[in-house]
């Protein structure tokens, strides 16, 4: 089963859980158990229905302000995919941690209360959505039941959208919700016999289809190694595929030593794959001739393949820290995937009004990118706080 992750993001108080625990009790993700807790912290906190928006609000601040603090995560099976559902908070003064799922999610879903229309953080989370290069974004108008699900209001509020998003040359789907009475999540039903289009899951699992890279150059990104003390040895690799395909006999070259290892075996969820395996989580078997060479971090790649080993590295950074600030040359823990490295990071000539600067990095070591671009996976950088570990801005490599 291969991990899709999906960001549920909205202004404030615009039904974002509420549409999120409704969508998990109409796809049976939701057990019975879960829906009598629900049921009974309604009553405690004096609510006269079951508030669904508690399926993702698990902590107690949340709980009693009914506002979400902390990402919460939901998942969805679907035949062959899960979908990880972040419910993201909607107060800005929490945009940190919505900016973290942003980074590492493949499909935005922004929640929008159809009373209030278009606000200025609608506009910035859609900029934000081209800045994280979402391509898949799914617009839900919610609260449709408020406005008797009529046909017009939705209208003018999706062009407004549809006007926004081609400004910033992006595409966005948009569809009317009611997460409180559940319409057009899972089924249709009377009340928008007008909608022609999707439901919220048609839309997800459409958006999320298996991205075929099968055909693209092997990458293959090491996160542990076990075995391989002394010559010749085999050692065994837990990692993640980016793009490319493994089989057994398959060559592959370390980017940051030039050494080339055989994959001996395949293994996924515990069975050995003996056929061509495509992106995702893996574990390999391999040997070379020197054991020992491989780290956590390092790159394996189809041999003969063009690479590009930096040192100092160039981009577009959000800037998480804009408001505390005082210099804009400081030292950072740059993270990619399962890769750290200290560095000197400094802030450029800001991009627009978004706290968006252009950077300049310089690594300790190399690190190694696709000769052309990549994956975003592979540009995504994360600084932190060598200190401390709080996050300071998200970025992407030229």
């Amino acid at each position: 089963m291969v991990l899709r992750k999906a960001a549920i993001i909205g202004n404030v108080d615009n039904g974002k859980s509420t549409l999120i625990g409704q969508l998990l009790r109409q796809t049976g993700e939701l057990k019975s158990d879960q829906i009598h807790k629900v049921e009974r912290l309604s009553q405690l906190g004096g609510r006269s229905f079951t508030d669904l928006s508690l399926c993702t609000d698990g902590l107690e601040t949340e709980v009693k302000e009914a506002k979400t603090i902390d990402i919460s995560f939901k998942f969805i099976d679907t035949p062959g995919v899960r979908i990880q559902l972040a419910d993201c908070p909607g107060h800005l003064e929490y945009f940190t941690k919505t900016a973290s799922a942003l980074s590492n999610s493949e499909v935005l879903v922004l929640v929008l209360d159809i009373n209030s229309g278009i606000t200025a953080q609608t506009s910035f989370l859609l900029k934000m959505a081209k800045f994280f290069e979402l391509n898949s974004i799914i617009v839900c108008v919610n609260k449709m039941d408020t406005v008797g699900f009529c046909a017009a209001t939705f209208e003018k509020v999706a062009s407004a959208i549809k006007e926004i998003s081609e400004g910033l040359e992006i595409k966005c789907k948009v569809i009317p919700t009611s997460g409180k009475t559940g319409e057009n999540l899972v089924g249709r039903t009377e009340k928008l016999v007008w909608w022609k289009g999707e439901t919220l899951m048609d839309c997800l699992e459409k958006q999320i289809e298996i991205e075929d890279k099968s055909e693209e150059d092997t990458w293959l990104g090491v996160q542990n190694v076990f075995g391989g003390s002394f010559s010749g040895a085999s050692e065994q690799v837990q990692g993640f595929l980016l793009s490319g395909a493994l089989r057994p006999g398959d060559f592959l070259q370390n980017r940051q030593t030039d050494c080339s290892v055989e994959i001996k075996s395949v293994t996924r969820w515990g069975k050995n794959v003996p056929f061509r395996i495509e992106t995702g989580l893996v574990e390999v078997r391999v040997e070379s001739k020197k054991a020992g060479q491989l780290r956590r971090g390092d790159w394996l790649v189809a041999e003969k393949k063009k690479a590009d080993p930096r040192c100092k590295i160039k981009g577009v950074f959000l800037d998480l820290d804009v408001g505390n600030r005082s210099q804009l040359t400081v030292p950072v823990r740059l993270c990619r995937l399962f890769q750290s490295e200290m560095a000197e990071l400094r802030l450029l000539e800001s991009e627009s009004d978004l706290s968006l600067r252009r950077f300049e990095a310089t690594l300790r070591h190399p690190w190694v990118f696709p000769d052309g671009g990549g994956p975003r996976e592979l540009r995504r950088i994360v600084a932190t706080d060598p200190k401390t570990g709080t996050p300071l801005g998200v970025g992407f490599v030229d």
